[in-house]
């Protein structure tokens, strides 16, 4: 009979793993089940300021006021912690370079915004805040795939329109584009998206009617109007720009290369893809590689609306 093992030790390598499982001896077949739906943790944070320096006092005040995870109590508040200062002292510097020393402990993801607060007359609004940072969280994704989502937004439309909540009328429409979308159905998509476009236009809200030109002139290129498709994202990368939203310009910049390679103007496309790029890579995403391969391997060859 084989000596028993004097020690015994488990080893896991290779990195981050979405599901591992330890036995000893195993019986017939294993099962692994997952409850829900997983989505990838947001990662906004822009680069940090380069040549940082000093600061060390502020940057250990704000280590003390957010504890370790190994010092957090089940059941204890969240900080919220707040920087104050005149325009131009360092507020957004000093922030993300703790976010960046800490970035780590927040296992869930990070999301950023620029309110804008110093931009004259341009300032974003909590709507604008929080449908980025939802759009952030992954709605798309789950606006796509729910299959409860058709009811859930109809039944939010409804409770908008009652009590006259014009905003929220508008989203739950784009919402609902999403989910037309979803189904292939980009014709109601589209009339769903001019709706919601309408209702921002009425209440003078010109970032979410941006923002709603977006689906629009994506279903619009499904349907082969790109030069309405055109029209409405051009209109749109305008508006970002007034409200110097650097994600939004980059993801308008993005589909108006989407729309040229879909018309075969391929040097437009190249050159629209090449400029988001260079604005995600300023904000620090990954999508900034993606865009150049992607612009890259565009033929050479230029035909359809390229040609002279």
């Amino acid at each position: 009979m084989a000596d028993e093992p004097t020690s015994v030790s488990n080893e896991f390598s290779g990195g981050d793993s979405d599901v591992v499982v330890q036995a000893g001896t195993v019986h017939g077949g294993v099962h692994v089940h997952r409850s829900g739906r997983s989505l990838p943790p947001p990662r906004q944070l822009p680069y940090e300021v380069p040549g940082f320096v000093n600061r060390a006092h502020e940057l250990t005040t704000l280590d003390a006021l957010h504890p370790r995870p190994a010092d957090e109590r089940e059941g204890a508040p969240a900080v919220v912690t707040a920087i104050t200062g005149g325009p131009g002292v360092g507020k957004t510097a000093l922030a993300l370079r703790w976010a960046h020393r800490v970035r780590r402990r927040f296992t869930d993801g990070d999301l950023y915004i620029d309110m804008r607060g110093y931009n004259s007359g341009n300032t974003l609004g909590p709507e604008q805040a929080l449908t980025s940072f939802l759009r952030g969280l992954g709605l798309v994704a789950l606006e796509q795939h729910d299959p409860g989502a058709q009811e859930h937004f109809e039944a939010a439309l409804t409770v908008f329109r009652e009590h006259g909540i014009r905003r929220g009328e508008g989203m739950s429409l784009l919402s609902l584009a999403e989910c037309a979308r979803s189904r292939g159905d980009h014709a109601e998509a589209s009339a769903l998206c001019r709706r919601a476009i309408d209702i921002f236009r009425s209440i003078d809200d010109r970032w979410s009617e941006a923002w709603g030109a977006l689906p629009l002139a994506e279903s619009l290129g499904e349907l082969g109007d790109f030069q309405e498709a055109e029209h409405h994202l051009g209109r749109a990368l305008g508006t970002f720009r007034d409200f110097t939203d650097r994600r939004s310009e980059a993801l308008t910049l993005r589909r108006l290369g989407d729309v040229s390679a879909g018309r075969r103007a391929l040097t437009a496309a190249r050159d629209l893809w090449t400029q988001a790029a260079a604005i995600y890579e300023e904000l620090g995403d990954a999508l900034s590689d993606e865009l150049r391969r992607q612009a890259e391997g565009l033929p050479d060859a230029i035909d359809g609306d390229d040609r002279g």
